[in-house]
């Protein structure tokens, strides 16, 4: 921010973004980190509403041990989730920021398949019809991009180094609890978890188990319907993740 001692100033800060960033195509951000509490907050406040309104155009803030004002940062904010604190510089947290500009995408509800997994990972009737035993065999998943899923053998984001197998997903027997399915997946290769993780992965089945509450099966199905699937978001922190997660 800028600083006319003895305040601190906001809006002069926000209105110079605003007059680079006029001509700029894209998505446009601007980031403000401060220790300080303004004196102009009225003034921030319209300056920050004033890039809010421009096109594809973010405000992140970022409070540095603040006692008062991160009330204030927070509507400056473009959202609840472009807000970022810490005590101190020393303390402040490359991912904070970087999760405030680029929140983690969320896939979008679907109803078309017809199965899901739970906060366990067990695969489960949506509709809770039956107990879903073993999942004996699985098809390949696919990927939503732009909008449809593409199978994943066919994916080819640009960057990517090496193609994912068409049994890249699958479902496994679990342990625990037992004659019960999982989703599992193969080692990523080359720079495989950067392109996969966060993806929206529709696994169709082939067959599966229907079993009773004593856990003895009752039903053994084959299926070729492609709503016989289950959808989830796929999670392979990158080495990046891993390096500004644990600050190594």
């Amino acid at each position: 921010p800028h600083r006319k001692d003895p305040d601190t100033l906001y809006a002069p800060a926000l209105e110079r973004c605003g007059s680079l960033l006029s001509g700029a195509s894209g998505v446009r951000t601007i980031v403000l980190v401060t220790d300080g509490v303004p004196s102009d907050g009225t003034a921030a406040i319209a300056a920050a509403n004033a890039l809010k309104s421009m096109p594809n155009t973010f405000v992140i803030t970022v409070g540095v041990g603040l006692s008062s004002g991160a009330s204030l940062l927070q509507s400056l904010a473009s959202g609840p989730g472009f807000y970022a604190e810490a005590s101190s510089f020393s303390d402040l947290k490359v991912q904070e920021v970087v999760r405030a500009i680029c929140p983690e995408p969320k896939c979008p509800a679907s109803a078309y398949c017809r199965f899901r997994l739970t906060s366990g990972g067990i695969i489960q009737r949506k509709d809770n019809s039956f107990i879903v035993g073993v999942v004996g065999g699985s098809r390949e998943a696919s990927i939503l991009v732009g909008g449809s899923f593409v199978r994943i053998s066919q994916w080819s984001p640009a960057g990517l180094r090496q193609n994912f197998s068409p049994s890249f997903f699958k479902t496994f027997a679990l342990a625990v609890p037992s004659m019960r399915s999982g989703v599992g997946y193969e080692t990523a290769q080359q720079n495989q978890n950067e392109f996969i993780d966060l993806a929206c992965v529709r696994l169709p089945f082939a067959a599966y188990q229907i079993i009773n509450t004593a856990g003895f099966v009752i039903d053994n199905v084959n299926t070729n319907d492609p709503r016989e699937c289950v959808e989830f978001q796929a999670n392979f922190p990158s080495a990046y993740d891993r390096a500004t997660q644990t600050g190594r």
